[in-house]
């Protein structure tokens, strides 16, 4: 696994807006992606099949989207992306990290 943080200067907001139309039915684009890490705080790990996108604020942080390919759930990639995120957003101050999941999302 090469679990890498996003570098919205130099890496592709593509790469992000692929995986999350991989895994969701209403994927947001690679502009919206954009948009969102023009906000203060907003970073975002992925790797091959996967993504994790949050902001950090205020001494909380919020999961903005998780995401992992169908072909690669139940392999902890998700565990390993909030960890990173979790990690992250301590490091940038916050000391609690929030993600708000539909009622009928089960796995999450």
């Amino acid at each position: 696994m090469n679990l890498r943080l996003f570098d919205p200067a130099t890496d592709d907001a593509a790469v992000l807006a692929d995986l999350h139309a991989a895994c969701f039915s209403d994927p947001w684009d690679a502009r919206a992606i954009r948009e969102l890490f023009a906000g203060p705080g907003v970073f975002a790990f992925f790797l091959a099949d996967g993504l994790i996108l949050a902001r950090a604020a205020g001494g909380e942080a919020e999961i903005l989207t998780l995401a992992v390919a169908p072909s690669a759930r139940r392999r902890g990639y998700g565990r390993q992306l909030v960890a990173a995120a979790a990690h992250h957003a301590a490091a940038s101050g916050a000391s609690a990290l929030f993600l708000e999941v539909a009622d009928d999302n089960i796995a999450a």
